[in-house]
């Protein structure tokens, strides 16, 4: 019998095993395979579902979004015409007084005008100078620095109706305020920064110079002109209870002192809100300016006495 007889149907058997194997080893794979590939288009399907609620939140934000943009809108269109109400207020205010001014020095009313102005604050007393002007009902001028500590007490001096003034930010009349034009005016415009900001208004556009205009030499010319151009005016005063320059000081002194130098037509008259003996001879002071027939009034730049 020949090898190929002899040995076919086992060499054939054993072609047909190995195939078998295969197959089945073949099937296995496929199976693993099928078993990746069902993974694989599951874990599709949960990041396309998560995608789907994602862009379905990314929708309700933009919605959300857009609904806020027109709320900003309106407030925007409110705080708009509350300013312009405010500078359309602060104008009509400004053409009244220059108006009673013009009757006063023509001499067609008998009234006298007296503006108050309170230096280099806040200071935690100006609330005692604010509890005196409101039992009072007297409307005053502070001629503020940058106290970014003393919030409160700008908010309430805004909130019971007295002015805001420029006195610079940091009054630093000896350490290089009036080294040159532009460092006074660059401190002039960082206190309205820094009150627009914090207040939303800026001040009224009056200045007045640490230490009087005169402080500046020869400057001043310089200075006033930039301020001029930038929309500002300056202010002096004509009367002073001397509460900066006087270290013994009296409380009979200081009424003197501000009274007794006071008798035009207007007046302007300086204290400081850090002074105590200010703030005892304030209630006598308004009460005598009162008796001689002046009104106080908050300073606006419209005034004659600006400038001066």
């Amino acid at each position: 019998m020949s090898f190929f007889k002899r040995y076919g149907l086992l060499l054939v058997s054993g072609l047909l095993l190995v195939g078998i194997l295969a197959m089945v080893v073949l099937s296995l794979k496929w199976k693993n395979n099928i078993k990746h590939l069902n993974a694989k288009v599951s874990s599709v399907s949960k990041k396309q579902n998560s995608y789907i609620h994602q862009k379905d939140s990314i929708d309700n934000i933009i919605v959300a979004l857009t609904d806020s943009v027109g709320v900003l809108d309106s407030m925007i269109d409110y705080y708009e015409s509350l300013d312009f109400q405010l500078e359309t207020a602060r104008s009509q205010y400004g053409k009244a007084i220059y108006a009673l001014e013009e009757e006063i020095l023509a001499g067609d009313n008998p009234t006298k005008i007296m503006y108050l102005t309170l230096d280099d604050g806040p200071y935690d007393r100006t609330h005692d100078f604010l509890d005196i002007l409101d039992s009072c009902s007297i409307d005053a001028t502070f001629f503020v620095l940058g106290k970014p500590k003393m919030k409160a007490v700008y908010e309430r001096i805004l909130r019971e109706g007295h002015l805001l003034a420029n006195h610079t930010y940091s009054h630093r009349i000896r350490t290089g305020l009036y080294r040159s034009t532009s460092s006074f005016i660059e401190d002039v415009e960082k206190l309205d920064r820094f009150i627009c900001n914090e207040f939303g208004l800026p001040t009224n556009n009056v200045v007045r110079f640490p230490g009087g205009s005169y402080q500046a030499f020869s400057l001043r010319r310089s200075i006033i002109d930039s301020l001029h151009s930038m929309g500002y005016r300056y202010i002096d005063w004509t009367c002073s209870t001397h509460d900066s320059s006087d270290s013994c000081l009296t409380v009979d002194s200081a009424f003197f002192n501000a009274t007794l130098d006071c008798d035009h037509d207007i007046d302007v008259l300086l204290m400081h809100d850090f002074s105590k003996t200010s703030l005892a001879a304030l209630p006598r002071i308004i009460a005598n300016f009162q008796e001689r027939n002046y009104m106080f009034f908050p300073l606006v730049k419209e005034s004659h006495v600006m400038d001066r």
